[in-house]
């Protein structure tokens, strides 16, 4: 069975195939890309999800010298 992010999606595809409301389509589209990211993330061992998501942010520290470290 198909999740319901990609029935929904395929079904908007289907009703504004003439070019209406593509915006709508992105928006959907954009929602279930990240479902399917946090569908992974939530598989991965804690300390994975935690590389994983520290990796997102990407927090920028100074050192005292001023240089940025990652």
């Amino acid at each position: 069975m198909a999740p319901a992010a990609d029935i929904t999606v395929d079904e908007t595809k289907r009703l504004v195939g003439n070019g209406a409301g593509l915006e709508l389509l992105d928006t959907l589209e954009s929602m279930k890309r990240r479902v399917d990211f946090l569908e992974q993330t939530a598989k991965q061992p804690e300390e994975m999800h935690i590389r994983t998501m520290m990796a997102l942010r990407k927090p920028v520290y100074k050192a005292p010298g001023g240089v940025a470290q990652h």
